[in-house]
C-alpha cells in the first residue's frame, strides 16, 4: 500500500522541478544571447577607441 501523501509529496517535487526547468532554460538563454551581444558590443567599442 502507497502512502497517498508520499505520492503528494513526489507530485510537488516534480512540479517544483518543472518550474525551475521554467524558469532556468529562458533565463540561461536570455544570458547566453545577453554575453553575446555584450562581448559584440565590447569588440566594436574597441576597435573604434584602438586604431
Amino acid at each position: 500500500m502507497i502512502d497517498p501523501r508520499h505520492r503528494y509529496r513526489t507530485v510537488r517535487r516534480s512540479t517544483a522541478f518543472l518550474l525551475y526547468l521554467i524558469v532556468a532554460v529562458p533565463t540561461l538563454m536570455a544570458l547566453f544571447l545577453l554575453t553575446d551581444r555584450t562581448i559584440l558590443l565590447v569588440r566594436s567599442v574597441w576597435e573604434t577607441l584602438v586604431p
